[in-house]
């Protein structure tokens, strides 16, 4: 029995061993480079367009500052006080329409009365 148990003993040793040598080594792992040149292609047609947009010349700032002001001022862009009046407005016609249809299903709750 003891013999048995050295004999194991001595096994797992050198298995111990044996894992820490190949631990040890590094692993050689080669690296294959994997090419879609369909997609390589289509980001390369789209990194040119957006550099193309890139070269755009910009606007000096008082252009700009130019448009701000005459688009605030234009019909393009509603005021704030335009913009309310348009959502009470909004507003009143939808709840017309909600007091239509509850008085349309009164009539015809009451008609289906009478006819009974």
């Amino acid at each position: 029995m003891q013999l048995q148990f050295k004999e194991t003993k001595l096994l797992l040793q050198k298995e111990r061993e044996a894992a820490k040598r190949e631990a040890a080594r590094a692993p050689v792992i080669q690296e294959v480079p994997v090419v879609d040149h369909d997609l390589l292609e289509k980001l390369t047609s789209e990194n040119e367009k957006l550099k193309t947009l890139d070269r755009l010349p910009l606007l000096p700032e008082e252009a700009l500052l130019g448009c701000v002001s005459s688009a605030s001022s234009s019909s393009w862009f509603p005021s704030y006080d335009q913009t309310i009046s348009q959502c009470h407005g909004l507003k009143l016609h939808c709840s017309n329409l909600k007091d239509k249809v509850v008085l349309q299903r009164g009539v015809m709750i009451g008609h289906r009365g009478i006819g009974a």
